[in-house]
């Protein structure tokens, strides 16, 4: 499942960015975002490769969005599209804020926290400030009743300011 925070966030990046009413009004733009920013999780697929977690590896680093955002502008460039360079920097930048996100949201998961500034660092990092709850991994009512609530909690910080961005952009786009 997508968390609710990783999606609020690039929606928060979505409305920030648009350009125009016609980017902020297109739901295929956002919904592209937040793919992008929930592919960092492709590492929960390790464990059925090597047989342990390797969740919040290199791929929720600030190297890895480089990567994706250098591979974006790429072959926007090679689409000879004209804005290959914004493409490649909202992107990559789409991709990091995963791991930023995680950074602040609780993990009670070994290794606990994300390798934020891998390729430079191999260590998790974990941070002081909390702001979002731990969710479950497993296919339990337990589970769901943890991330029904870490859904709640999601909402009500994080849509304020989704809000917030949308009126601000829309006025300014008027």
């Amino acid at each position: 499942r997508q968390r609710p925070d990783i999606r609020a966030s690039e929606e928060l990046l979505h409305a920030a960015s648009a350009r125009d009413r016609r980017e902020l009004l297109w739901p295929a733009r956002a919904f592209g975002l937040a793919t992008v920013a929930a592919a960092a999780d492709v590492d929960l697929l390790g464990r059925f490769v090597v047989g342990h977690s390797v969740h919040h590896g290199p791929t929720h680093g600030i190297g890895f969005a480089v990567i994706v955002g250098l591979a974006v502008w790429g072959v926007q460039r090679w689409r000879r599209q004209p804005d290959a360079r914004r493409q490649g920097l909202l992107l990559g930048f789409a991709w990091a804020l995963h791991g930023l996100v995680d950074l602040v949201s609780r993990d009670t998961n070994p290794p606990v926290g994300p390798m934020v500034l891998w390729p430079f660092s191999q260590r998790y990092w974990e941070s002081s400030v909390i702001l979002f709850l731990d969710t479950a991994r497993t296919f339990t009512w337990q589970a769901v009743k943890v991330n029904a609530l870490a859904m709640v909690w999601e909402t009500a910080v994080l849509a304020p300011l989704l809000l917030t961005a949308w009126w601000f952009q829309r006025r300014r786009l008027r």
